[in-house]
């Protein structure tokens, strides 16, 4: 009887140190599972300010919101310094500083009061028939999708992305596209990228879903099913 005893004494701290451990074990495994789940769903794709719902206060004194306003730009909500506000996204096409197609970034937090990053980019300046487009990937940084619709060198819809992780100054690709030149094709960047590069982009035909193009093959081709 003192024998058996003695090894329940001996077996209960080992099932109380064993219990603890897989409680801790399972803890961090909730944690990593929180931010796993938190990182996924970080925003990929800008909304364009058409889009946006809430009114931000354009003509507030104390943010710089019209600093950046007027025909030259395009406007998209992101967050584009991870702090879980959005941010705002000012394109401006044309009549720059810098001569080229430049991105101005408030800070959403801020209340929009301060920049975040402001710069000249490696598209010139555009003037009409195009698309803009503003994303995020992990590997990318902020992207800006440049879609040429008319006049083009290749006689196609062509795709001119600007990665944040070659400063904005270096193409990350330009290709033409199997869409036609044509002012009856609209995109929209889909909140899934390619290895963690770039977006898929829906296209939309005469105003309805057509086709997707695949970040793959940096939109040279349909996304195949």
């Amino acid at each position: 009887m003192k024998t058996i005893n003695f090894f329940a004494k001996s077996i209960l701290p080992v099932a109380v140190l064993l219990s603890i451990y897989s409680c801790e074990k399972d803890e961090t495994t909730i944690v990593t599972e929180e931010k796993i789940l938190a990182e996924d769903s970080i925003e990929q794709v800008g909304i364009p300010e058409e889009e946006w719902i809430t009114d931000i206060h354009k003509n507030d004194t104390k943010n710089l919101i019209s600093t950046v306003s007027g025909r030259d730009y395009k406007h998209f909500y992101i967050d584009y310094n991870g702090d879980r506000t959005r941010d705002l996204v000012a394109v401006r096409t044309k009549n720059t500083g810098t001569r080229s197609t430049e991105i101005h970034i408030l800070d959403g937090k801020s209340g929009y009061s301060r920049f975040l990053l402001q710069t000249g980019t490696a598209m010139p300046e555009l003037h009409s028939h195009f698309e803009i487009h503003i994303g995020k990937s992990r590997k990318e940084g902020l992207l800006l999708y440049v879609i040429l619709r008319k006049n083009t060198g290749t006689h196609s819809t062509e795709f001119h992305v600007i990665s944040e992780k070659n400063g904005f100054h270096k193409f990350y690709s330009q290709n033409g596209s199997p869409i036609p030149e044509s002012p009856n094709y609209r995109f929209k960047l889909l909140n899934r990228t390619y290895r963690d590069h770039l977006h898929y982009i829906e296209v939309f035909k005469n105003g309805y879903s057509y086709r997707t193009l695949d970040a793959k093959y940096t939109y040279k081709r349909f996304l195949d099913y």
